[in-house]
């Protein structure tokens, strides 16, 4: 009984000891888990030049007890500028297994021991330049003594993924690799320095490209691979291992070295297998869904290897064999099948000069249908001097090849290609003339060729005759219609042999003609691109194959219509010499509606700016008799008829454009602009447009302008300008600029010509129009025999002054300086005189409200105001004020002339006129805004005269002591309202100059002056 109590308590005891450490296992992650993600986010954050960003962490210790296991969930990594949106490494789950006590203890580095990604998504991406999106990590300060030792220690067991994508688009290389569906895992005891590295490799679709040449498409994958790691040696080799692609099976054997920059390397492979079938599977579309119903006969030999050290440019050895035997192909689902397929290719390179490379096919054949083509090729010397010796001979049926041989993708293909080709000779031969020693005969024919393929339009090239002659290769005839498009073109080339050598630039000659050209067809549709210009993910590049870029020819072109966009073009020549990256342009010239435009000079950058996402740069010089902006304008048609008028979205400036474009237009039409005479320079760089010693004729005036139009952010288009404008018309100027409608809306209401010169920057909306709260501005405007009439701002004070001249005004050679800021325009103070009335006028008024607030200080005479009942009252207070003054002991003088401030509020169309008189005198109107705070002070005593008399009229009849106490009484409260009048008009004041310490006239004038919108683009450009 005791037994069983003790056994039973046991039992219990190891029970709750189980419970716990289960429990703690569970518990202990949860405890350290806010630790954990602060010690990632931490070493990510301090240790990456990227965006890194993820859902969720998870910690446990049961996964891969004892060993403490991290997950982030739905992790992210995104480059930074110039790779910004471009996302280097994403997936599902990325997990590390980690020595916990690593982890606990801050006095010890971190232990990662394996890893593992789920649904990985990579994306590695080099541009032109060389920078890399993977280059991320921030450069590691020098360890001070005081450091025992690094943050992370990976002692690295073994790491996985699976399901992931990858890209690898080397730009600088020119390769592209993207492998879908990628399941890989590697182990090894890593903190050796000689182990067995063992991995195994599955990819469902697997696509190479290399300068231009696609090697794999969608190619199925398998590799089981053993290599052995001797880090002292920095040398790797290959064991065990067996490849798969598609159906062929290699085998590789050897070693790859790194001990120095230089690369030894000694590798060879070869297929075990001899089946035909295997080699087929590799050539693109020709490996589909059900391969193995294909029937194939035919065996093939597939060897090679690589001997010797890489190292600039010191080339290995390299030898490749390839050989195809009597075969055959018939898919099951085609009519037709290939036949007769021979070849023997031999390839091989002595270490060193890739000068010394041999490339000898002495037979080839095939038989399509009932047509067989047969020839040879040899080259030797293929970078110093090519030397050829090749022929080619039969007849290609298309269509019978569409019946034959799977053609995914491509709708129509149809047409005979006949060849009958000899060429043995080297370059050097033709070069120096010896045409008697060239052996360079036949003719290749091409008949009525019709292709189509999404998404370009359908093509038939009806005849293309190109012969062969010792001299040259001449294209006598190539005769197609491109979709819409028809094409007509002939030349030469004079040493076709160019063609073979990376050294050597073909030369030529080439003639163009099409009645109609519609470019429409041919653009491609792309969203704007990234600063990197990358990819998207799953997405392989757009060209297959590079295009030819070393020719120089000579081009005569002639283009009767072409349709672009909107816009048609009629009458297009070009004439001149072009490369891939450099057009020189003797002439030409093109027709755009109305608009004619002629030129030369030189482009440059034009392969890669088409081909490559490179900078078109260059200088232009271009002419004009009439040209037409209307049609480049983008509009916005109204829905209805009921809306405003038509509006124009921003024009946006490519950002990889570098071009000055020096221009003289006879006539120039813009939207409600005509300007004759123009002269200047564009400067088109960095997204923007700079304008210098822009000069022409237009309004009845000269127009100069300089400045800038800036789309680096395209949702907010920037401009700065500066306006010289000499005796324009008010309401041609008016009408053709909404800018100068809005600045100085009185133009509406005047007649006459006027000068200016302004500085003006802000943004522009999405309708082209200037954003009015971020406009800025300083300058001036001149009147010259301008006349004043209708405006109702005036007209409102002429009506409460009675004074009928001062609602027409005459405006002769007045100059009045202005600023903008905050969507404010602020008229700086100015001197103007009609007839005897001065006055002194300033203020401000909204750009967009058209509100408001402008004082005039005017010196009246007296016999004018006396003409209207508020003169004549005004008057009479003054005369009453004047007696009452004088029993009080106070003087005022009679005076001829009356100073009237005026206040004009309300907006334009509405105004509201404000009066108060700030004195009477001979005082200049200079004096009476100083003088202002004493007019007041007599202006208060007027009206607390009136009410003190009211009171003496009415105690009339009290005693001489009561009106004695009644006197005292009136001065102290005159006395009262005196310092509180004054102290309103100090504050007054002081709110009209507060501003004053703002820009100057002087100030302005200097902006004017200094103005330069290529000062930042000289400075760049070091000049």
């Amino acid at each position: 009984m005791k037994i069983r109590k003790i056994v039973k308590r046991l039992f219990l005891t190891v029970f709750l000891l189980l419970v716990l450490l289960v429990g703690a296992l569970f518990a202990i992650p949860y405890f350290f888990k806010d630790e954990v993600l602060a010690t990632v986010r931490e070493e990510l954050n301090a240790n990456l030049n990227a965006t890194v960003d993820f859902k969720d962490v998870h910690l446990s210790l049961i996964r891969d007890f004892p060993r403490l296991c991290l997950q982030l969930q739905d992790f992210s990594v995104m480059g930074i500028e110039p790779f910004e949106g471009v996302e280097l490494v994403s997936g599902e789950t990325f997990e590390v297994a980690l020595n916990i006590m690593s982890v606990i203890k801050a006095d010890r580095p971190i232990e990662v021991h394996s890893i593992h990604l789920e649904a990985p998504r990579v994306h590695v991406l080099v541009l032109e330049n060389g920078q890399a999106n993977y280059d991320i990590a921030k450069p590691t300060p020098e360890p001070t003594t005081e450091e025992a030792m690094p943050p992370l220690q990976v002692e690295l067991a073994s790491y996985s993924l699976a399901n992931g994508r990858l890209i690898y688009d080397d730009r600088v290389q020119g390769m592209y690799v993207e492998a879908l569906g990628l399941d890989h895992s590697g182990k090894g005891d890593f903190t050796l320095e000689v182990y067995d590295f063992s991995t195994l490799t599955a990819i469902d679709s697997l696509t190479v490209e290399s300068g231009g040449i696609r090697y794999l498409r969608n190619a199925a994958v398998d590799l089981d691979a053993t290599l052995q790691a001797d880090l002292p040696n920095m040398k790797f080799t290959l064991k065990e291992n067996a490849l798969q692609v598609n159906a062929l099976q290699l085998e590789a054997d050897g070693f790859i070295a790194m001990p120095t920059e230089a690369i030894e390397m000694d590798l060879s492979f070869h297929a075990p297998k001899s089946d035909f079938r295997q080699l087929l599977s590799l050539i693109p579309n020709a490996y589909i869904a059900g391969y193995e119903q294909v029937k194939v006969d035919g065996r093939f030999e597939l060897a090679g290897n690589v001997k010797g050290v890489y190292e600039g440019d010191r080339y290995p050895a390299f030898e490749l064999k390839a050989l195809i035997e009597n075969g055959a192909v018939q898919y099951p689902d085609l009519p037709m099948g290939l036949g007769d397929i021979q070849t023997n290719i031999q390839v091989s390179s002595p270490q060193g000069d890739l000068d010394r490379m041999v490339i000898d096919i002495p037979t080839f054949r095939l038989r399509v249908g009932d047509n067989p083509i047969s020839g040879r090729f040899a080259l030797r010397t293929p970078l110093s001097d090519p030397d050829m010796d090749t022929e080619i001979k039969g007849t290609l049926d298309l269509e019978q090849l569409a019946r034959a041989f799977p053609m995914e993708g491509i709708e129509t293909l149809a047409g005979i290609i006949r060849a009958d080709i000899e060429i043995k000779t080297r370059m050097s031969t033709i070069d120096r003339g010896d045409y008697e020693a060239v052996n360079m005969r036949g003719e290749l024919d091409m008949q009525n060729i019709r292709y189509a393929a999404a998404p370009y339009p359908a093509m038939n090239f009806q005849s293309i005759q190109v012969a062969f002659t010792p001299q040259r290769v001449e294209l006598n005839r190539f005769d197609a219609q491109l979709g819409k498009s028809d094409l007509k073109a002939s030349g030469a080339i004079d040493n076709v042999l160019a063609y073979f050598t990376p050294n050597k630039t073909m030369t030529g000659q080439l003639s163009v003609q099409s009645n109609y050209f519609n470019a429409d067809e041919w653009m491609e549709e792309t969203a704007a691109s990234s600063t990197a210009a990358a990819q998207p993910m799953g997405a392989s590049p757009e060209s297959v194959e590079a295009p030819f870029d070393r020719f120089d020819f000579a081009l005569d072109a002639q283009l009767g219509k072409i349709d672009y966009d909107v816009y048609t073009l009629t009458n297009t020549s070009a004439s001149g010499r072009f490369t891939p990256n450099r057009m020189t342009l003797s002439s030409m010239a093109t027709q755009l509606g109305a608009s004619d435009l002629r030129g030369s000079g030189e482009i440059t950058g034009v392969w890669d700016y088409l081909f490559d996402n490179g900078t078109l740069g260059g200088q232009l010089q271009v002419a004009s008799n009439t040209f037409d902006l209307n049609p480049f304008m983008v509009a916005t048609e109204p829905a209805t008829s009921t809306q405003e008028p038509t509006a124009y979205e921003p024009v946006l400036i490519p950002g990889n454009i570098d071009m000055q474009i020096d221009a003289r237009v006879d006539r120039l039409l813009y939207p409600g602009l005509e300007l004759r005479d123009l002269v200047g320079s564009l400067v088109i760089a960095d997204q923007e447009v700079m304008i210098e010693s822009l000069r022409a004729k237009g309004l009845d005036g000269d127009i100069a302008l300089s400045g800038s139009y800036n789309t680096q952010q395209p949702d907010k288009p920037a401009f700065t300008f500066k306006y010289d404008l000499s005796k324009l018309d008010f309401q041609k100027a008016f009408q053709a600029f909404n800018s100068f409608a809005a600045l100085a809306p009185i133009g509406k209401y005047i007649n006459g010509r006027f000068s200016s010169s302004l500085i003006m920057d802000g943004f522009l909306g999405q309708d082209m129009m200037p954003q009015f709260n971020s406009l800025s501005a300083d300058g001036f405007l001149a009147t010259i025999n301008a006349y004043v009439q209708g405006f109702p701002p005036l007209n409102a004070v002429g009506e409460k002054l009675n004074l009928d001249y001062l609602k027409n005004l005459n405006l002769t050679d007045t100059k009045n300086w202005f600023a903008v800021k905050d969507g404010q325009v602020e008229l700086k103070e100015f001197d103007y005189q009609v007839k005897d009335v001065e006055m002194k006028i300033g203020g401000t008024h909204g750009i967009a409200s058209q509100q408001m607030n402008y004082n005039i200080l005017a010196r009246l005479p007296r016999k004018l105001l006396e003409q209207n009942p508020a003169g004549q009252a005004a008057a009479s207070g003054l005369a009453q004020l004047r007696k009452e003054a004088g029993n009080m002991g106070i003087n005022l003088a009679e005076s001829e002339y009356v100073n009237v401030q005026i206040n004009l509020t309300g907006s334009m169309t509405d105004p509201k006129v404000g009066l108060k008189l700030l004195g009477a005198g001979g005082a200049s109107l200079a004096a009476s805004a100083k003088e202002a705070l004493k007019d007041e002070v007599e202006a208060g005593k007027e009206q607390l005269k009136q009410e003190a008399q009211k009171q003496v009229d009415a105690a009339k009849e009290q005693a001489k002591e009561a009106v004695t106490t009644a006197k005292d009484t009136i001065t102290k409260a005159v006395t009262g309202k005196v310092e509180e009048t004054k102290q309103e008009v100090k504050e007054q004041l002081n709110e009209q100059v507060k501003d004053l310490g703002k820009d100057t006239k002087e100030d302005i004038q200097k902006k004017l002056d200094d103005f330069n919108p290529l000062k930042k683009k000289k400075k760049k450009d070091g000049n």
